[in-house]
């Protein structure tokens, strides 16, 4: 007789790298960044005709069907558009989502107190502290 075993759990997932949308740089010495500005200022701008410049589309009044589709569109090229502004949550492939600052400056401390031991052999005990705080 087989005994079996099973076990629930969700499966972990590393985040992809995502936009910081809270550190984009709206405001510039107190006025809107200029950038981002004249680059929604080109979104709207009807009479550009380029074939590489992708803009608003406008909703006519005789086509109210179209409005919510028009929408869509719109947003989504306003988000890639500030998207390109925003820094990265996760610059790279190792990082990972639980890793906080307060971990940081912990590492940095035993670190530091751990190559100041190898020099100086009586700082050792506070290099083991720093570890166990670590």
């Amino acid at each position: 007789m087989a005994i079996v075993t099973s076990i629930t759990c969700t499966p972990y997932v590393t985040a992809r790298p995502s936009p910081n949308w809270g550190k984009i740089t709206w405001k510039v010495k107190g006025k809107p960044n200029a950038v981002i500005e004249e680059e929604i200022k080109k979104l709207m701008d009807p009479t550009i005709n380029n074939e590489h410049t992708t803009s608003f589309r406008w909703t006519r009044e005789t086509e109210p069907e179209n409005a919510v589709d028009d929408f869509d569109f719109n947003l989504s090229l306003l988000i890639h558009t500030i998207k390109k502004h925003a820094p990265m949550k996760r610059p790279c492939g190792w990082s990972k989502p639980w890793w906080t600052p307060e971990l940081t400056q912990l590492r940095m401390d035993i670190t530091c107190t751990t190559r100041k031991a190898k020099i100086d052999p009586t700082l050792t005990q506070n290099a083991k502290e720093k570890k166990k705080a670590y």
